[in-house]
């Protein structure tokens, strides 16, 4: 006979009459992921900028956050690389490229 409940975690679980088990998120899951997917698209331009700004402070050129596609070691170069103290060569990136207007 199958029987089915639900854990304190709010997962459902089935049990068919050969006695296998299988585990289904429940509906609050959703919601859990929706504001998981919120909180990531609202911090990841942020987190970007901010790896921009400190290559930059250790003088290396921002297009290096690319190296974080490689899996594992491209995240553990961005560490190390953000970890490194900041060099006085890399104040090239905060001078205004164009013309300057006076205001």
């Amino acid at each position: 006979m199958a029987s089915s409940s639900i854990d304190t975690r709010g997962i459902y679980e089935y049990t068919d009459a050969s006695g296998y088990t299988t585990s289904t998120p429940g509906p609050m899951s959703v919601v859990g992921y929706a504001l998981e997917g919120i909180w990531f698209l609202a911090t990841i331009v942020p987190q970007l900028a901010l790896l921009a700004r400190r290559l930059h402070d250790v003088n290396i050129s921002a297009w290096m956050i690319f190296i974080g596609l490689v899996p594992i070691l491209g995240g553990l170069t961005l560490l190390i690389l953000s970890l490194l103290p900041p060099k006085p060569e890399g104040q090239r990136f905060d001078r205004p490229t164009g013309p300057v207007y006076p205001g």
